[in-house]
This record gives structure tokens, sequence and C-alpha cells, in this order.
């Protein structure tokens, strides 16, 4: 039986198979959006004097974003295959290049732009693959 959800990107063979959806792909892409938030607490982190209270400070939130993300992680695994799921990870570099820009105001090249551009043109083949 062939189903049909708006939410699907795919027709669904059936319902107890795994499936990319636009839900499950939101998820992940926070899930990995978490995950870059623990390279800025280090980074801030990193201004600090070592073993100051603000260090302290950063160094938890980096560890409490880390423990977010593992919970968030395992939920993604629940719905989506690990060989799928693993390669949206890419994103955290797309992601920490934003990060450095809007909060350290580093600099962004040409050569990060395509760099960013060919890791989501990546992710784009993988959600048009027809065997997702």
């Amino acid at each position: 039986m062939m189903l049909y959800d708006m939410w699907n990107i795919r027709l669904i063979m059936s319902e107890n198979q795994l499936i990319l959806n636009i839900k499950n792909i939101l998820l992940l892409c926070i899930t990995i959006a978490v995950y870059s938030m623990s390279d800025l607490f280090s980074k801030l982190a990193s201004g600090c004097d070592f073993l100051s209270g603000l260090y302290f400070v950063y160094l938890s939130g980096a560890v409490l974003v880390l423990v977010l993300y593992a919970l968030l992680w395992q939920m993604v695994l629940k719905m989506i295959p690990l060989n799928k799921a693993y390669i949206f990870r890419s994103l955290g570099v797309v992601y920490g290049l934003g990060i450095s820009f809007l909060v350290f105001h580093e600099i962004i090249t040409w050569w990060n732009i395509l760099g960013s551009a060919l890791v989501l043109s990546g992710l784009l083949i993988l959600l048009s693959d027809s065997k997702l």
C-alpha cells in the first residue's frame, strides 16, 4: 500500500519504514545547531583566564549543550538511520561559519562560502536521492 503524507518528501511503502520527512530533517538540523553551540561556549571559555569563574561558566555551558545534543541525537537516531543522519553533521561546518561571523566578527572568505555551498549541495543531493 502506498501512502502520501504532506510532511514526507517521498512516497512511503509502509508505515513501519524509516523515512526522512520534513519534521525529522528539522529536528536533525536543530540537533546539529545545538552541537555547534558547544563550539561557541568553548571559544568563549578560551578567551577567559584559565580556571577563572567565567571560564567555568562557559565550560559548564559547553557541557550542558553537549548533554542536550546527546539526548537530541538519540531521538534523531530513532527516526533516521545512522548512515543518513551522520551526513547532516557536515552542517556543523556551515553553522560554525555563521557563529564565527555573527558572534566573533571573523572574516568569511570566498573559500569559506564555496566550501559551505559544497556542503549544502551534498545535502541536497542526498535529499533528492530516490533511495531515501
